[in-house]
């Protein structure tokens, strides 16, 4: 009779890179007085500026794996920044939700954020001051209904992010919607 030790390692995949896997074991570290959790701390260095993706595998000592996925933005921290800016459902028919990152974690944002026709004509804008705890927007929620109440013809629209800071960095982006009546 022989033992079969099978000996997984933590593994991180970045940017999909299968090629690149890196083993993190000697960057685990248990939390004090128990074997079910613990920390990983590891120094990423020489990511160029934009989203990236990373994925983490890990296994217990009964040979179960579970995986996680994370996605973030290197950026230069100076300049404020916008990331995945989108709207889900696109298309939609009764209402969507927009969403956005940014690199201003901890800080005062003002958005503002409107909806255009293809001709250029501004049918709805929203505005507000925010402070995110993490990267992610809060939800901007829109009822395909212009300034006036009236719900919108189908169609594709344009819509634009402008962000700010205290100091009066900004930074714009612009997406598509479309938009079916039922």
């Amino acid at each position: 009779m022989f033992l079969l030790e099978i000996m997984h390692d933590i593994s991180l995949i970045i940017d999909e890179k299968e090629q690149d896997k890196t083993v993190l074991n000697d960057y685990y570290e248990s939390d004090f007085d128990t074997y079910k959790s613990g920390s990983i701390i590891f120094p990423f260095s020489n990511l160029e500026e934009g989203m990236h993706k990373i994925e983490i595998q890990v296994w217990d000592i009964n040979n179960n794996s579970t995986s996680a996925r994370l996605k973030f933005i290197v950026a230069n921290s100076a300049h404020l920044r916008i990331e995945d800016l989108f709207n889900y459902p696109n298309p939609f028919s009764e209402r969507t939700t927009f969403s956005f990152q940014h690199n201003k974690a901890e800080e005062e944002l003002e958005y503002i954020l409107s909806i255009y026709s293809l001709e250029g004509r501004l049918l709805r804008q929203f505005s507000d001051k925010i402070v995110s705890t993490g990267y992610s927007s809060e939800t901007i929620q829109w009822n395909g209904r212009d300034s006036q109440g009236i719900k919108i013809t189908e169609g594709l629209y344009i819509y634009r992010l402008i962000l700010r800071t205290k100091n009066g960095d900004e930074a714009q982006l612009s997406s598509r919607l479309l938009y079916l009546r039922n």
